[in-house]
């Protein structure tokens, strides 16, 4: 859950996979008591709020900065027909 949660707050689409795992991990719910679930859930949020601060805290620096190519490298020519 840690990993898909993660994943879908950087835009990443785990779903597929993760839906199922935790399904047969928890056995649709039926594995978990109320108290079991709250106590997994409330770890699982503590987990991904410091996993968040951690990445966010290195890519910061990033934040802001030009996509295109880095001024070291020669941009690709245009292929094709020029006008």
């Amino acid at each position: 859950m840690t990993s898909h949660l993660l994943s879908k707050h950087f835009g990443l689409d785990t779903s597929e996979k993760a839906i199922k795992y935790m399904a047969a991990w928890t056995d649709n719910l039926k594995a978990l008591d109320d108290k079991q679930l709250a106590n997994s859930l409330g770890r699982v949020h503590k987990t991904v709020s410091k996993m968040l601060k951690q990445v966010e805290s290195h890519t910061k620096p990033y934040q802001g900065k030009s996509r295109g190519h880095a001024q070291n490298f020669p941009r690709t020519p245009n292929k094709g027909i020029s006008r």
